[in-house]
């Protein structure tokens, strides 16, 4: 058994993990309810209603939408990244992984793929919101697509940032917390002001938030795909870096 299925597994055996999810399915459920009430009450007559269009779902349902999962997913991959790595800290488990043999960027890597397919039920509710708009309206499929890849790469990025935080910390809450922190101020810093574009509030390049946004809306600047993707890289390098000095303590 490698270090993907066990975790896996034993995160699989505590009711607590799907408890968790449980409630984080609920939560998307209820807000795409929610949104999909406010949007047609708005509509005003019932011929308008039938009349919504796959612009309208675009704007006013899928985007937002994927907004709210995105935020959810970063706070399941927080929590998911302590109990990974920092709770075999505190249990002295992670000595086994030391003495195993296995290189510092295998062992990360099969910690970041766990963290990653742990979080995957998420797609379930996501799906059957999606499918539910897809029987009452044509839904604008290449927006969904934008904001799944916009929703991956955000998740990809701070399950890298949430496994460098929970390698150098023991406590998994306070793995979990530091990286919502950071995320938090992080994703304000890319909130724009009155007026303020890329070029005036150069500050929100900083922030994931932004970079979001842009591929939400089909926008795939180069920027963006650097900031993501190399960040990734940067953030499970630092990791791995953090797990080597780990080993040689």
């Amino acid at each position: 058994m490698n270090i993907v299925q066990r975790d896996v597994m034993l995160m699989w055996r505590k009711p607590s993990y799907w408890l968790v999810m449980a409630v984080l399915a609920f939560l998307l459920g209820w807000i795409a309810l929610v949104m999909t009430d406010l949007v047609l009450s708005q509509q005003g007559t019932m011929a308008q209603v039938a009349a919504v269009t796959e612009v309208t779902l675009a704007r006013q349902l899928i985007g937002p939408f994927f907004s709210f999962v995105s935020l959810i997913s970063l706070v399941l991959l927080a929590l998911l990244a302590g109990q990974v790595i920092s709770a075999e800290r505190a249990a002295h488990s992670i000595h086994a992984l030391l003495e195993s043999g296995l290189g510092d960027v295998s062992v990360m890597a099969q910690k970041l793929l766990s963290v990653l397919i742990l979080a995957a039920p998420l797609l379930l509710p996501v799906a059957v919101a999606l499918w539910g708009w897809s029987t009452a309206a044509t839904l604008d499929w290449a927006a969904v697509g934008w904001n799944v890849v916009a929703w991956g790469m955000l998740m990809l990025w701070f399950a890298s940032l949430s496994l460098w935080l929970a390698v150098n910390l023991s406590q998994p809450g306070l793995a979990a917390l530091l990286g919502l922190l950071i995320t938090a101020v992080l994703w304000l810093m890319g909130q724009a002001g009155t007026g303020a574009d890329w070029g005036k509030n150069w500050i929100r390049v900083f922030s994931p938030r932004s970079h979001f946004e842009w591929l939400q809306s089909g926008l795939v600047p180069f920027s963006t795909v650097l900031y993501f993707i190399g960040g990734a890289i940067m953030l499970f390098g630092l990791a791995v870096l953090s797990f080597k000095r780990l080993r040689l303590s």
